[in-house]
């Protein structure tokens, strides 16, 4: 049943948000101003009472099942950017490591052979 809820809600709302409805609403809201509306106007004041009850909670909890998505997309996207990160870490020390290695072969090498190396260096 939360599932179908969600849904429900999740598509109401993006329904709701759209400026179609804007304008369906704005027109609405001009009808009691029309002559040939306005004996209706109690009956058209009615129905929108009626259609604030439903919709102001229903856009609420669709905003908060968008919310909950928004939040677990989040998490997960926080969740793979610091997996990655210790990934990079992890090859950040190596290279050091390597470095540090490198550095003292070159070192090494100078005392062995440091005709060759200062000519290299030239």
């Amino acid at each position: 049943m939360r599932k179908l809820n969600d849904f429900l809600a999740e598509k109401a709302t993006l329904v709701f948000g759209t400026m179609w409805m804007f304008y369906a609403f704005f027109v609405y809201g001009l009808l009691p101003l029309i002559p040939f509306f306005a004996p209706f106007q109690s009956q058209i004041f009615y129905w929108s009472g009626w259609v604030q009850l439903w919709a102001l909670p229903l856009l609420m909890v669709g905003q908060n099942v968008m919310g909950r998505s928004a939040e677990l997309r989040a998490q997960e996207t926080h969740d793979t950017v610091m997996a990655e990160l210790s990934i990079v870490k992890e090859e950040l020390a190596i290279a050091r490591e390597e470095r540090e290695e490198l550095k003292m072969l070159l070192a090494h090498l100078h005392v062995k052979i440091p005709d060759v190396i200062r000519q290299c260096d030239v």
